[in-house]
């Protein structure tokens, strides 16, 4: 794993823990972002170490498994799968869900769809002929930040 990638997903903010000593240390994504801060980066945001008890583990109130997720980008190939007159009912129902920015973002996988909208995305897919289930255009791995 390149560390500085891993490091660089992370989000702005991501509440960082630095009690290698805790039970649940190999398991915890704070941990883990931890062990792969860059010596470049001036800036961490830290949890506060009084409030972490590392015998606590995975019970912590800061823990957060790290577990990965497989995130879907575009749906460009479903859609032209679909009938002419599906595909622009489809176009149009997510346009008024959305916005015509986002939709195209979407539809393109030039933007990761929020959870939400992926439901929607998939509900409306499938309402108009999309068989189950959805695929993508592609799809990549990463840590559930």
């Amino acid at each position: 794993m390149n560390n500085k990638t891993f490091s660089q997903k992370a989000p702005c903010g991501y509440g960082h823990c630095f009690h290698s000593e805790c039970i649940a240390a190999n398991q915890c994504l704070r941990n883990l972002a931890t062990q792969t801060i860059s010596s470049d980066e001036v800036n961490v945001t830290i949890i506060n170490p009084a409030l972490v008890r590392p015998d606590n583990g995975s019970t912590c109130p800061y823990f957060h498994e790290a577990k990965r997720i497989r995130i879907p980008y575009g749906f460009k190939r479903t859609l032209n799968n679909l009938t002419r007159a599906d595909a622009a009912t489809v176009r149009s129902s997510l346009i008024a869900k959305f916005s015509y920015k986002a939709y195209y973002n979407y539809l393109n996988g030039t933007r990761r769809m929020p959870e939400d909208r992926l439901e929607t995305v998939i509900k409306t897919l499938q309402k108009h002929g999309a068989s189950a289930p959805v695929e993508f255009d592609r799809y990549e791995e990463n840590f559930d930040w």
